[in-house]
């Protein structure tokens, strides 16, 4: 479902907008503000109980550049005393730094101020949460290492699986690396480590984590140096696709589902579990062609919650018109038919759809890498997803006043299509979803966020949050058949306003089942050695 480019940046800027529907009042929320002072910038937050004390901890990473010094010895020749003379020249320079902070669970909620450190080394290159037995772990140029807990509180990086992964010898870091599930489908997490043959799998049971890999799985679809990589502008690259991990087949027991790095979802390829931590050879769902040339795959995934796999494709309807104001609406609110297949015998897609439907708007499938949180999620928590659509408004006037300003107001609505029978999308009537996005063009600032993101009551609904305008945050909760308060149901102020929508992340971060709002401000000054404050908001209100 393609756009054209000017179209495709405005609508992977546009987030979700505010919300109306009616509902019966219930209980309120709350949201317990505390703040935690970081040495840099953190880039990965997880709620873990390291300590197993039966209280969730924060583990935050953060990064931050400050001035070190490098002495080089240089030898001279022999002087005129006849002692050989060295002098040792020191080079000021600018150093990277990682860091490990646990902060630990209070039992009355929240989290202590003081925290367990741990400088990373640069051959760490991702952390995450890990199984019961090994609730954090690292992957490093050398395999996979625990973060242990040590007397008097010192955290240390213990080795648990040995393997040279693909990361030795950069220097770069993932903040979402998405290399722990549960790949057994026992309910304890399980790890993926990439090596130069493919993902080793290593399982997790009560010991721990096994050192020996229960298989090794060559990963399809990679983009290997140096002949094939040729056309990408920064020369010959590597590129190792990370799977989607999803039950495709009702076996409680996820798939690997691996796509193309340019192609996205059509060109893709599917791996059965065979349990055990083993997979089956890779599997073509298109069987070699896409649906056709005018249809484009957006997403494969159980669509109806029967635990089988759907495959949706969507074709642009044109509109009649070649003028400029033809294509600005065409762009604002475009045309598209979804056709959606099951996967068959063999996970190959049956050509005949089980469903069609028109819609009006953009359906932002995952492989386009936006903001947007997702063109089909489930709302309601009915186990089946809902579709939604964002329609863009901006006038000709605005698109000028861009070029000169450097900057844009659009303005933008949803509207959703909710199952309420299997594979049986029927518009949701009634809902005013509109909203605004303000973007500075001059440092791709994002001015105000609006999203369905995080259920704050814990009821299984996804809620409705808008950030904006100032410091003021909205939260709307979501109520039955897919509807939403009219009014706000908590409104949050905010210390001071982000300095970027992407700075604010919802997550549960507590891990008490209920979603929680965490805002990182950075401290004013030079950026090198820059701190930053980690603003945390967490739910208190009644289920």
């Amino acid at each position: 479902m393609r756009a054209p480019p000017a179209a495709r940046l405005l609508a992977t800027l546009a987030l979700t907008g505010a919300c109306a529907a009616a509902g019966a009042e219930p209980a309120p929320l709350a949201l317990a503000p505390s703040r935690l002072e970081l040495e840099g910038v953190p880039v990965v937050a997880l709620a873990i109980d390291l300590d197993r004390d039966g209280l969730r901890d924060l583990a935050v990473v953060t990064a931050s550049t400050g001035w070190g010094q490098i002495g080089i010895e240089e030898q001279l020749s022999i002087d005129e005393s006849g002692a050989l003379a060295e002098v040792l020249t020191v080079v000021p320079a600018l150093l990277d730094r990682r860091e490990l902070a646990v902060h630990a669970g209070r039992p009355g909620g929240g989290f202590e101020a003081q925290a367990r450190r741990l400088e990373l080394p640069a051959t760490v290159h991702a952390v995450e949460a890990g199984p019961p037995a090994a609730p954090l772990v690292a992957w490093t140029d050398e395999g996979v290492s625990e973060v242990v807990p040590g007397p008097g509180g010192v955290l240390a990086l213990v080795p648990r699986i040995v393997a040279r992964t693909l990361f030795a010898g950069s220097t770069s870091f993932l903040p979402r690396p998405r290399l722990a599930h549960d790949l057994d489908g026992d309910g304890d997490l399980d790890l993926l480590v990439p090596v130069d043959g493919g993902l080793q799998v290593h399982l997790s049971d009560e010991r721990g984590l096994g050192g020996r890999p229960a298989s090794r799985v060559t990963v399809p679809l990679e983009e290997r140096l140096p002949g094939d990589a040729r056309h990408y502008r920064q020369g010959p690259v590597r590129r190792l696709p990370l799977p989607e991990v999803r039950d495709l087949d009702g076996d409680r027991r996820p798939e690997l589902l691996f796509r193309a790095h340019e192609r996205g979802w059509n060109r893709t390829r599917l791996l059965f579990n065979r349990g055990a931590g083993s997979f089956g050879p890779p599997v073509d769902p298109l069987g070699g062609a896409p649906p056709s040339d005018a249809e484009e795959v957006v997403w494969i995934g159980d669509l109806d919650g029967d635990g089988r796999a759907e495959l949706v494709g969507a074709e642009r309807l044109e509109d009649d018109g070649d003028s400029l104001r033809a294509e600005l609406a065409a762009a604002r609110r475009p045309r598209s038919r979804l056709r959606i297949h099951r996967l068959g015998p063999g996970a190959l897609r049956d050509p005949a759809p089980a469903a069609e439907l028109e819609i009006e708007g953009y359906l932002v499938p995952e492989a386009d890498e936006s903001p947007v949180p997702g063109g089909l999620a489930d709302l309601d928590g009915d186990g089946r997803l809902e579709l939604i659509a964002v329609t863009l408004d901006f006038s000709l006037f605005e698109a000028a006043r861009a070029l000169t300003a450097r900057a844009v107001e659009i303005g933008f609505a949803f509207a959703i299509w909710s199952q309420r029978e299997p594979l049986r999308f029927r518009p949701v009537p009634g809902l005013e979803l509109t909203g605004e996005l303000r973007v500075r063009l001059d440092r791709a600032a994002l001015g105000q966020l609006s999203s369905f993101a995080g259920d704050f009551d814990g009821d299984g609904r996804a809620d409705f949050v808008q950030l904006g305008p100032g410091r003021r945050v909205a939260i709307h909760r979501g109520r039955e058949s897919t509807r939403f308060s009219s009014r706000p149901d908590l409104v949050v102020t905010l210390a001071r306003e982000p300095a970027d929508a992407r700075l604010v992340r919802i997550e549960d971060f507590d891990g008490d089942g209920r979603s929680d709002l965490a805002v990182t401000r950075l401290d004013e000054g030079d950026d090198v050695g820059r701190r930053a404050t980690l603003e945390l908001y967490l739910s208190r209100g009644a289920r």
